[in-house]
């Protein structure tokens, strides 16, 4: 484990972060790992994002690979989709909503 890694463990278990909710324990979920869509983020687009800062894609993806792998240890299983994936599904929910 490198010290980011366990940096980030240490900040999981200081959140509380777990796989409980007020509707019990979680069993599935569904994730997408961040990719590329990260590098359109700029100092002058990311508050529109919802991004405080532009993240680093390398610490990003650590981030999520331990994330999801701490999931997966406390036996969540965890199905990954791409962004593309994501966003056709978005539409065909919102296109049959309406």
């Amino acid at each position: 484990m490198n010290v980011y890694e366990s940096k980030t463990k240490d900040i999981l278990a200081q959140l509380g972060v777990g796989v409980q909710s007020e509707c019990g324990k979680l069993d599935v979920v569904l994730m997408h790992r961040p990719g590329q869509e990260l590098l359109r983020l700029t100092k002058d687009n990311l508050h529109q994002l919802l991004y405080d800062a532009i993240p680093n894609l390398k610490e990003t993806h650590q981030s999520h690979d331990i994330f999801s792998q701490y999931l997966r240890d406390n036996g969540v299983h965890v199905g990954m989709c791409s962004f593309s994936l994501l966003m056709t599904a978005s539409t065909d929910i919102l296109s049959t909503e309406n």
